[in-house]
């Protein structure tokens, strides 16, 4: 860990009250004091607050999240993630991402998940992790992504500005893993450079407001060899670049900072921090109808096509998605 007022990498930890989560003891509430400057960082329910100066523009999206968990018009909202909601909706949580067929998962706060759960396994499967890894998912809201990581045998943290992480306690008393949880801003990651084998973002970097700062705290904290992979990140291309005015409109409305970039800037911002992407596009879920219908998606040059050219996503994107896997050099 690195102290984010003064970027001193001693801490002592102060502990209230300690508790079995399931992987074993661990610090359930009280602070993590920084050897440096003194600064206090809060331990509640086993999650620690790096944000010693959280910016505006984090305050109003944990606003925002806040705001959507209560709104059941907007996708992945519905009811408020607190304690009592966290035990009703236990097994719901424990079935993520493909789901258990519930209304949460067909209509509810989680049918985005299930929608892109296939892709997320096939996705991971590409990582080919030994078990040994030491990942750092950004974003890791409910935490089931990086729960999975853990299972493989990885030593985890999961990181988010909202209070989401505490969904985690589920995931480590059900399967009887440990991982930490940390409260931080993408833009300032408060851990030591060369930390990570690999950084998992699942549908994240977009919401970022400063891209090439996101990717540059990215890089720093990547062992050299590291991997950033980026899994269902929206774009666009030519044909449908006018859609972009409309991407997320109704995220937007309520606070939550929705972007979509070019591909040119993906690219180029990874490359700025050092990284070499590869780059993995799939069919949006919406026209999976069609995929199963007609049989020139079986031919695998069409596959190939839809799959690793840049020339088909570059025209027609509305908004498509792009899988990637940067490594850093």
């Amino acid at each position: 860990m690195v102290c984010p007022r003064c970027g001193q990498t001693g801490f002592k930890a102060a502990a209230g009250r300690e508790e079995d989560c399931g992987g074993g003891p661990e610090i359930r509430t009280g602070s993590l004091d920084c050897l440096g400057c003194g600064h206090g960082y809060p331990v509640r329910d086993g999650v620690v607050d790096m944000l010693a100066a959280p910016s505006a523009e984090v305050i109003a999206q944990q606003k925002a999240t806040l705001f959507a968990d209560l709104n059941s018009e907007h996708e992945g909202g519905g009811f408020a993630v607190n304690a009592e909601n966290i035990e009703r909706y236990r097994q719901q949580f424990l079935a993520m991402p493909a789901g258990d067929g519930s209304e949460l998962y067909t209509h509810g706060a989680f049918r985005n998940v299930a929608n892109l759960a296939p892709d997320y396994f096939t996705f991971v499967e590409r990582l080919e992790l030994t078990g040994g890894e030491k990942i750092l998912e950004i974003g890791a809201d409910s935490c089931w992504s990086v729960a999975g990581f853990a299972r493989r045998g990885c030593d985890c943290v999961a990181s988010d500005i909202n209070h989401h992480l505490i969904v985690s306690d589920v995931f480590m008393r059900e399967h009887g893993i440990y991982f930490e949880r940390v409260v931080a801003d993408m833009n300032q990651l408060p851990f030591r450079g060369a930390s990570f084998d690999v950084v998992f973002c699942s549908q994240v970097l977009h919401h970022s407001t400063d891209l090439r700062q996101t990717m540059s705290e990215i890089a720093r904290v990547l062992k050299p060899g590291g991997r950033l992979a980026l899994f269902s990140e929206p774009m666009y291309g030519l044909l449908f670049f006018w859609r972009r005015r409309f991407f997320g409109s109704e995220a937007r409305k309520i606070g939550i900072n929705e972007r979509i970039y070019s591909l040119s800037k993906w690219l180029g911002t990874m490359k700025s921090a050092g990284m070499q992407p590869e780059l993995y596009f799939s069919l949006h879920y919406r026209y999976r109808r069609f995929e199963k219908s007609l049989g020139i998606f079986r031919n695998r040059r069409v596959k190939r096509l839809f799959i690793r050219s840049r020339i088909y996503p570059w025209l027609i994107l509305e908004p498509y998605r792009v899988d990637v896997v940067a490594r850093k050099e």
